[in-house]
C-alpha cells in the first residue's frame, strides 16, 4: 500500500493549530508502526503518480482543498463543522459560500471521513450530509513529551523566562467566540475577588494579532481592571513542547470554557500533564474527560466561577485523586493507537 499525505497544513497557519499537531503525529505514528506500507509527505500530492491511497487530514469549510475529480481510493479528516453550527460567528461570504458548495461536492466521492469524535461524527452527518457510514471515529492524542515532569530547574527556568505568577489558572488554545472568554474573564473576576493572590495565564498567538477577538479581550482585561492579574503568552513555542509542558504542569490548574469543541486538544495535555482540569461539559469533551475532571456549564458564569473555587478548594489528597483519575483516562489516548485505527481506515478504504 502506497499512501500520499498531504501535509499543507504543516506550510501554513495551522502548523501550531490542532490541525498542524494532527497532520505531523499522524505522520511520525504511521511511520513508526507500520514498517510494510510506504508513506509519501507532500504538499502536492495530485503529483505523485501510481498510489494506493491519498489522505487529506485536513477540511476546509470554506476553502477549496479538496479535489473533486478523484484519479484514486480517497480519505479526508474533518475535524468538526464548527463554523456551520455558529453561522453568525463565521461569515463566509459569497465566495466562500461557493467554496462551501465545491466542498461538499467533492466529499460525495470520498472513500471514507475519519474525524475526532462521536460528537463531530454526528455534526458531519447533519451539517454535510455524509452518509453515517462512511464516517470513522478516531481520537487524537498528546505528545509524549506531556509524560515527562519537569525538573524543579526547568519549572524556574520557564517561570523565569515567561514571568509567570506563583499561582494560575491556565488557558491554552485560540480565541474565537465559541471558546467563550469573556465569560471566562467575567468569571474570574468573581474569583479574585475571593482569592486575590490568583492568576490567569492566557497562551495563545492569536492574542498578538491585530484582530477583533483580541481586541475585545484585551479591552474586557482593562475594564475589568484585571491587568495585573490576567498575563498574555504570545510566544510560546510548540516545537519544542518543553516550555509548554513546563507551564502546563506548573498551573494550579487548567480552565476550558468552551461552548463547543470538535475534541478539545489541550484538555487532554492538561490531563496527561498532571494539572487538575475545570471543563465545560459540553459537545466532544466529555468523550475525553470522563469524569475525571471538574465540569461547567459554560453558558453561566456563575457555574465557571464555581468550578474554579472548587479546584482551589480542594485538599492535598483530593487534588492527587483528581490527578490520578485524569492521568489514567489520558493514558487511553495513545498516538500509536490512532495511527492503527487509520491503517485500518486506509484498507477498507482500499478493499471496498
Amino acid at each position: 500500500m502506497k499512501v500520499v499525505i498531504d501535509i499543507s497544513p504543516l506550510q501554513t497557519g495551522h502548523k501550531t493549530r490542532g490541525i498542524g499537531i494532527y497532520t505531523r503525529e499522524l505522520s511520525q505514528g504511521l511511520r513508526k508502526v507500520d514498517k510494510i506500507n510506504s508513506y509519501i509527505l507532500t504538499t502536492r500530492p495530485h503529483q505523485v503518480k501510481q498510489v494506493s491511497l491519498i489522505h487529506y487530514p485536513y477540511f476546509d469549510l470554506f476553502f477549496h482543498t479538496l479535489p473533486i475529480q478523484k484519479r484514486t481510493r480517497t480519505v479526508v479528516t474533518i475535524h468538526d463543522v464548527i463554523p456551520l453550527i455558529f453561522p453568525l460567528w463565521f461569515k463566509p461570504g459569497l465566495r466562500g459560500r461557493f467554496h462551501l458548495f465545491l466542498q461538499k461536492l467533492a466529499l460525495k466521492k470520498v472513500d471514507a471521513v475519519i474525524t475526532d469524535s462521536h460528537n463531530s461524527k454526528t455534526d458531519i452527518v447533519k451539517y454535510l450530509k455524509v452518509p453515517a457510514d462512511k464516517i470513522h471515529v478516531v481520537h487524537l492524542a498528546v505528545s509524549s513529551e506531556f509524560t515527562k515532569i519537569p525538573s524543579s530547574r526547568q519549572t524556574q527556568k520557564v517561570r523565569s523566562k515567561y514571568h509567570l505568577p506563583d499561582k494560575y489558572f491556565l488557558y491554552v488554545g485560540d480565541i474565537n467566540p465559541h471558546k467563550n472568554l469573556p465569560r471566562l474573564l467575567e468569571a474570574f473576576k468573581n474569583v479574585v475577588n475571593i482569592h486575590p493572590q490568583l492568576n490567569l495565564v492566557l497562551v495563545s498567538r492569536a492574542l498578538s494579532r491585530p484582530i477583533s477577538e483580541a481586541n475585545y479581550i484585551k479591552s474586557q482585561i482593562t475594564d475589568l481592571d484585571l491587568t495585573k492579574q490576567v498575563k498574555l503568552l504570545t510566544t510560546v513555542p510548540l516545537d519544542p513542547l518543553k516550555d509548554l509542558v513546563t507551564i502546563y504542569a506548573a498551573a494550579e490548574a487548567y480552565i476550558q470554557p468552551s461552548l463547543y469543541e470538535g475534541f478539545g486538544l489541550p484538555v487532554l495535555e492538561a490531563m496527561t500533564a498532571g494539572t487538575p482540569v475545570v471543563c465545560a461539559a459540553v459537545s466532544s469533551l466529555p468523550e475525553i474527560y470522563n469524569h475525571a475532571v471538574v465540569t461547567i456549564d459554560p453558558h453561566s458564569i456563575h457555574s465557571i466561577a464555581s468550578g474554579m473555587n472548587q479546584i482551589l478548594q480542594l485538599n492535598k489528597t483530593e487534588r492527587q485523586n483528581l490527578i490520578d483519575k485524569a492521568k489514567l483516562q489520558a493514558a487511553k489516548f495513545d498516538w500509536k493507537k490512532t495511527a492503527l485505527e487509520t491503517i485500518k481506515i486506509y484498507q477498507q478504504a482500499i478493499n471496498d
